[in-house]
């Protein structure tokens, strides 16, 4: 199981500059344990979906405006280590997509729909560190609406 703090750092291209910038959301002050969710990669259980929420006024805070965001990154503080019976094997069909929404708090008992697929499925193999994921089409963001994350994975 990976560890992973809630840092996420966009890839945002600037339209007026076309110039790659990062933007850190969220402060990195904690990680989930091995088998806690929400997980941005997993690999504990079969599969798995998580959504994760960020407020436009976070972007903002951060110094984001409209633009393409073209890739994220996640960071890994830790992976358990192999055993027998639990080989470090990549997350299976590890699939992102990005989408806007306008609620301000996500429902635990639905999805946001609408989101479309920027990455993968692909099995993907986490390190230590920050992880990268290129968005196989860069996403525009408007610079006002609030961005949902729908990750997934699952062992085929």
């Amino acid at each position: 199981m990976k560890k992973i703090f809630p840092l996420l750092i966009l890839m945002f291209l600037v339209n007026s500059v076309k110039a790659q910038t990062d933007f850190t959301i969220g402060t990195a002050t904690g990680a989930n344990t091995g088998t806690s969710y929400p997980c941005p990669m997993q690999d504990w259980y079969e599969g798995s979906r998580s959504q994760f929420l960020y407020l436009a006024s976070e972007l903002q805070a951060a110094g984001m405006g409209a633009g393409f965001i073209t890739s994220l990154k996640f960071n890994v503080t830790a992976i358990t280590a192999a055993t027998t019976s639990n080989p470090l094997i990549a997350v299976e069909q590890y699939q992102i997509g990005i989408g806007t929404t306008a609620t301000a708090s996500l429902d635990p008992t639905t999805w946001e729909i609408g989101t479309v697929a920027v990455y993968g499925p692909v099995d993907y193999a986490p390190t230590v560190g920050v992880n990268e994921f290129v968005f196989s089409t860069p996403f525009f963001w408007n610079g006002t609406d609030n961005i949902v994350l729908d990750i997934c994975n699952g062992d085929p």
